[in-house]
């Protein structure tokens, strides 16, 4: 911002206040003493951590997949481990309250957050003690050659049914799974999109999403090729692993394919009286002769938040792959010719975050980091990010496809981490520097970015990479000065701050004053008087001489400048604005023109 003319001056006086430290003064103060970054807690959220750094800026990581989980010890780090306490089978540490059944009659499941609640049961009455590895419950044989698997999320569940084999495909338990359900303070309906809200009673919103539900074929990995010839028992702890959101089948080798066969949709359904939800998989794959076994049937379980990600394929247009249909990692590009990849299977990446905290700021430095798994080959192959539409449990490949979808081409980066060949580079994060976009969203007090990948190529398999849900905003900036307000403001002979329509009226140059102006980080700051004068049909501007005072001052300081002598006797309106500057940053703009009327001195 241009600081004007500097002629005539004002010359500045006034004394330092003893300002009141705020947390993050006293975060940035012992950063600065220490060298090492101090995380202030009071604002750390499930996807957030702040950082006051050794330089006096604030360090902001915002990340996709939820970190830590409130407890009744505090905040601890999310771990959907599951272990058996108290007669239920719950995760170690997650953002929602999530109880899976430790065997018997009871509920199969309840999720629970800021006292909602929706609860499933299993129709085919007694469940058997499941068997738990990692995030995973399994419940073996809940249908003949038919197992049952609860998996853990950060932020909701997934239920899998794994269909092991033809002769389990043909029963007729699978041509309607109905699940008793119930809600305390949500009502569970089925979205026009397909899938399920569990909207809150009280307010309308929704609480608890599903994507729409699928099936798909988990039998076309290698993994699931053995989980198919398995014996019963052998089968029960390879559908553990193969279908398991934390799977890396494949991941080591230079051939990795998308990891997923064909996808059908299952139509679900919730009675007129909201006490059971139904499933209905699509016969059609079931009953082909063709489909590679295991065949899973979900859906999946979400809590409702500004942040996400999704991978949409263009195999399956019309298909959600909301959060990567629960897998840790999803592919970019073509897979076609990988092991394991379905016909025609092109996907694209998208994540996005809650950027409201960037409101206001001063955007110092930005990236976008994002781990890449795994790449085809060792050679750097280029992507590109982008700055698109939002996305929702219900984006698809004709959704990211459609006109108007991507909004800008942010940045392109050459890298190939992960890949399995003698002397590749291990996995690792790429980053994206996106400084400028984060700006523009602060500056439009933006509350979400939503951030697109795409491959160079995505017909050449060789630009083939695999990327990890856990991507996250890393943000540098300064936080600016208060803007100064009007009550502050007041003239040594004319009094309080006054409005155009009834001006202050003074008849002596006297000193006009701040009472305070203030840095919420603490920096010391300097401040810009602007006085304008109406003077044969114009405003003539007075300035004080740069900012002042060279030193600064403390935050919360009072400032005074006398009138310059400049300003002329006699009738006429003046008028004068202040902003402060802490060495980084303006505020986003002057304080409201404080309006004077001279008159004649008596």
């Amino acid at each position: 911002m241009d600081p004007g003319p500097e002629e005539p001056s004002l010359a500045l006086e006034g004394t330092e206040l003893d300002p009141e430290r705020s947390s993050l003064q006293r975060a940035l103060d012992e950063a600065a003493d220490t060298g090492e970054p101090v995380e202030l807690l009071s604002k750390r959220g499930e996807s957030r951590e702040v950082f006051a750094m050794p330089d006096r800026t604030v360090q902001e990581k915002s990340y996709a997949v939820p970190r830590w989980a409130r407890t009744d010890e505090g905040w601890a780090r999310v771990d959907t481990d599951l272990a058996l306490e108290g007669g239920a089978v719950r995760p170690i540490a997650s953002t929602v309250g999530l109880e899976f059944s430790a065997g018997g009659d009871g509920a199969l499941v309840r999720m629970a957050r800021h006292g909602r609640a929706v609860e499933l049961s299993w129709p085919g009455g007694d469940l058997p003690t499941p068997v738990l590895e990692g995030a995973s419950a399994l419940y073996p044989e809940v249908i003949d050659g038919v197992d049952l698997r609860m998996l853990a999320t950060e932020d909701g569940f997934a239920s899998h049914l794994v269909v092991k084999t033809p002769e389990a495909a043909a029963s007729a338990a699978l041509d309607e799974i109905t699940f008793g359900l119930a809600g305390e303070g949500l009502e569970v309906v089925v979205a026009p999109e397909g899938g399920l809200e569990a909207v809150d009673a009280s307010t309308g919103s929704p609480v608890f999403v599903t994507p729409p539900a699928s099936m798909w074929e988990a039998g076309s990995t290698e993994v699931g090729s053995e989980l198919a010839a398995a014996d019963s028992d052998g089968a029960q702890r390879a559908a553990a692993g193969a279908v398991t959101a934390d799977s890396s089948a494949g991941d080591g080798a230079g051939e990795d394919g998308s990891g997923q066969g064909r996808v059908a949709p299952v139509e679900v359904e919730v009675s007129a009286d909201g006490d059971e939800l139904s499933l209905v998989p699509d016969q059609g794959l079931l009953e082909d002769p063709d489909a590679a076994f295991p065949i899973v049937v979900d859906p999946q379980w979400l809590t409702k938040k500004p942040t996400a990600w999704t991978g949409p394929n263009k195999a399956y247009p019309s298909q959600s792959y909301w959060q990567f249909k629960g897998d840790s990692t999803a592919g970019l590009g073509t897979c076609q010719g990988w092991m394991g990849c379905y016909d025609g299977s092109t996907y694209r990446l998208f994540w996005q975050f809650d950027t409201s905290a960037y409101r206001g700021k001063t955007i110092l430095n930005a990236s976008f980091n994002v781990p890449n798994t795994h790449s085809a080959q060792c050679s750097d192959r280029a992507v590109h990010l982008y700055y698109t539409r939002a996305i929702n449990q219900n984006t698809t490949w004709n959704t990211v496809t459609a006109s108007g979808f991507y909004l800008s081409k942010v940045r392109s980066e050459s890298f190939a981490y992960g890949g399995s060949q003698a002397g590749c580079a291990p996995a690792a994060t790429a980053e994206f520097p996106i400084r400028g976009l984060i700006q523009d969203r602060a500056d439009a007090n933006g509350n979400q970015v939503t951030l697109g990948l795409r491959a160079d190529s995505e017909s050449d398999r060789n630009h083939w990479k695999k990327f990890s849900k856990n991507a996250y905003l890393r943000v540098q900036y300064n936080v600016p000065p208060d803007k100064v307000s009007t009550r502050a403001m007041s003239l040594e002979y004319g009094g309080l701050c006054a409005s155009h329509s009834d001006p202050a009226i003074f008849r002596t140059k006297g000193k006009m004053t701040v009472a305070r102006a203030s840095d919420d980080d603490g920096d010391r700051i300097k401040v810009q008087f602007r006085l304008q004068d109406w003077i044969g049909g114009t405003w003539t501007q007075y300035w004080s001489s740069g900012l002042v005072p060279s030193t600064g001052k403390r935050s919360g300081s009072a400032f005074s400048v006398p009138m310059p002598s400049s300003v002329p006797e006699g009738g006429g309106t003046s008028r004068w604005t202040v902003r402060v500057y802490d060495g980084r940053s303006y505020p986003r703009c002057f304080t409201a023109d404080w309006v004077m009327r001279r008159e004649k001195a008596l």
